[in-house]
């Protein structure tokens, strides 16, 4: 903007930036001298808004991808771990005298212990820790890590219980409701 008394004359001059808006006021006296310079910078808020989004995207994008990981790892955490053994067991691990644990509570020392004597011929002996009298039950290997205990050995159906852990000093088995039995081997 000139001013035609010729006392002072005003530039303006606005420059749109990505950033905002900067806009400079120069004035001049008649010699030439620059009197007032006024610099005005605005940064709009729709740029501000525009850095918080993109951030905020980056850290969505990084919480989606640390949650993917955690679900894929979990996945195939539960795939290996609910697994059960393939053709790993030997089955003359199972023969010999075990002492079942999961029947017993920590505080209850009058819960009776049982010991399951496994034998060759498909046979287990139920009998409590230091009795002489005991019953008798028959197993049968079904597939390569499943039992089939049967009441009578002409029984057509038993409890069928999947071996999940078979070492030379531990056994465990699971039912078909998912009702665990721990043992181990008595001494």
């Amino acid at each position: 903007m000139d001013r035609s008394d010729g006392i002072s004359r005003r530039v303006e001059r606005v420059i749109i930036l990505k950033s905002g808006v900067s806009k400079f006021t120069i004035s001049f006296n008649k010699s030439g001298r620059v009197t007032f310079l006024c610099v005005v910078v605005s940064i709009s808020d729709s740029h501000i808004f525009q850095i918080k989004s993109i951030a905020m995207n980056k850290l969505f994008i990084g919480l989606l991808i640390v949650a993917a990981g955690a679900g894929i790892f979990y996945f195939f955490n539960q795939r290996t771990c609910n697994k059960p053994p393939q053709d790993s067991i030997s089955k003359d691990l199972l023969i010999g005298k075990w002492k079942a644990i999961a029947e017993q509570t920590a505080g209850d020392s009058a819960q009776p212990i049982y010991q399951y004597e496994f034998q060759q011929a498909g046979t287990v002996l139920l009998s409590l820790q230091d009795s002489a009298i005991a019953d008798t039950l028959h197993y049968e290997w079904i597939n390569p890590n499943q039992l089939v205990w049967k009441e009578n050995i002409a029984d057509s159906t038993g409890k069928t219980y999947s071996v999940v852990l078979l070492t030379k000093d531990s056994l465990q088995l699971q039912s078909k409701d998912s009702i665990t039995a721990l043992f181990i081997k008595a001494k």
